[in-house]
């Protein structure tokens, strides 16, 4: 029988040096603000409902390459050029 996997909610956590509230989603930690403020709670809140809508991954900004854009630039890049462009066949340049 296969064990289930429970989908865990990421706790409003407390940085205590800092006095800061902070998440951490996908590896990140968001820091929210100070503690013990409620705007801090509201953002808490609007950050995780953010990172649930987007499939539980946050948001990418528009600015920010994404791997997939990334792996399409180097294939684009890596492109081998056409054989009468790039030699004359007898394995010197042309």
């Amino acid at each position: 029988m296969p064990a289930t996997q429970t989908i865990r909610t990421p706790k409003f956590r407390l940085h205590k040096p800092t006095r800061q509230g902070f998440v951490e989603l996908d590896g990140r930690r968001i820091y929210l603000g100070r503690f013990d403020l409620p705007e801090t709670k509201q953002r808490y809140h609007r950050t995780l409902a953010e990172w649930i809508a987007n499939g539980r991954r946050m948001p990418v900004a528009p600015e920010e390459t994404t791997v997939i854009e990334l792996y399409d630039a180097f294939m684009e890049h890596a492109k081998v050029p056409e054989a009468s462009d790039a030699c004359d066949g007898k394995g010197g340049a042309a």
